[in-house]
């Protein structure tokens, strides 16, 4: 049996986009264009040596049940990147992943060295628009205001609301009794 090296290797489930982030960045993707061909590649992988899973939180038929046996009977770190709205997969004792996360995130979820530098501070998913990067404002045509006098706008004030007191709820006085 050939031993590899597997500090750079994770399983993917229904997760191509971050497969091809992690790529990018030296960490072998061990995943499938579906479901089935996503488990038989990391079960050919973890019958060389055991990979850390990470799965998406889809509805994809099966995967629940497959992960739920994997968290029983593997010795592997399985994270699910979770759909807050809707959740699919019950984590058990899989790790949750929320996104926006960074890729260090990402990789320490699951027992695996992080990046050095700022790529490991890169976010998944990509669209999220990371701290200090730039993105392009749409154009404004400030000709079609309807409203000009918006340089002269009066500033509004805001007074705090008035206390309601209401009376407090009445009591029955205790009476003592004397002893006889």
């Amino acid at each position: 049996m050939n031993a590899i090296d597997t500090s750079r290797r994770v399983g993917l489930i229904e997760l191509p986009e971050l497969a091809e982030l992690l790529t990018r960045y030296g960490i072998t993707a061990v995943t499938g264009p579906d479901f089935k061909s996503a488990v038989a590649a990391i079960k050919t992988e973890s019958a060389k040596r055991a990979i850390p899973i990470i799965v998406a939180d889809n509805p994809t038929p099966g995967l629940r049940s497959w992960v739920n046996r994997i968290q029983q009977s593997a010795p592997i770190k399985v994270a699910v990147v979770r759909n807050l709205q809707s959740p699919v997969i019950d984590a058990g004792s899989a790790a949750e992943i929320l996104t926006p996360a960074s890729i260090n995130d990402i990789l320490s979820t699951v027992g695996l060295p992080t990046l050095d530098g700022p790529d490991g501070l890169r976010t998944f998913p990509e669209s999220v628009v990371e701290a200090g990067g730039g993105f392009e404002l749409p154009d404004f045509d400030f000709d079609d205001l309807e409203d000009d006098d918006l340089a002269a706008a009066v500033p509004v004030q805001i007074s705090a609301p008035e206390p309601v007191y209401e009376p407090a709820p009445a009591t029955t006085p205790v009476v003592p009794v004397a002893n006889e």
